[in-house]
């Protein structure tokens, strides 16, 4: 009886972190293809969130989904799995993390020359709170995964990743004030990138250790 309860839960483990991988993947293609069209927004200067407004509303409403179905997924995952053991204040984060995603296509931005409104405000926050609690999961997750052996493989890319969220996020928040405001984007995408690949890499290995 137990053995069947431990495999129902590897199964159901597995199939959680596959779709955490599967939407974290979508969100990174999604988020390329955006980067891909003729928007006018400019890629170093310009916030991600500037592609919320206007015809790639409903892609960037997709990309944040994503993101929200797939940190979501992982969580859950972590959870039914259990190995490695994770606090379960990590696991409010990454559920904190998902429901900031939400409301960054609930509150659409302010775009830079149309002044601050209401709307813009709360998606700031929003903003804030998902890059707050994407760096604080990476840091203490990235400790925690790499103490199962199963995880030895990915352990150095994970760690790298989790390294460069540092200097990512500080440059992030350094530009976001002039005149170093014309760099923004560029570090944003930067602290985004980092962000996506490690929660790719961390959902994929997850999937491959539970199949």
């Amino acid at each position: 009886m137990v053995h069947a309860w431990y495999a129902c839960a590897m199964t159901l483990g597995f199939v959680l972190a596959f779709a955490a991988f599967a939407c974290y993947l979508a969100g990174a293609t999604l988020l390329g293809w955006l980067h891909l069209r003729r928007t006018g927004y400019s890629p170093v200067a310009q916030a991600v969130s500037d592609y919320g407004v206007g015809p790639t509303g409903r892609v960037f409403a997709l990309y944040v989904g994503a993101g929200s179905v797939g940190a979501l997924a992982l969580t859950a995952a972590l959870w039914v799995a259990g190995a490695p053991a994770v606090p379960g204040w990590i696991l409010g984060v990454l559920v904190g993390m998902a429901a900031a995603r939400t409301g960054l296509s609930l509150f659409p931005t302010d775009l830079e020359d149309r002044g601050l409104t209401r709307t813009g405000l709360i998606h700031y926050l929003f903003a804030v709170s998902n890059f707050a609690c994407a760096y604080v999961a990476i840091r203490h997750l990235t400790p925690l995964l790499a103490t199962a052996p199963s995880w030895e493989p990915a352990r150095p890319l994970l760690a790298a990743l989790s390294w460069a969220s540092t200097p990512a996020l500080v440059a992030n928040c350094v530009t976001m004030v002039k005149p170093l405001r014309r760099i923004f984007g560029l570090c944003e995408r930067a602290f985004i990138v980092v962000v996506a690949l490690w929660f790719v890499t961390a959902s994929g290995w997850l999937a491959l250790t539970l199949r």
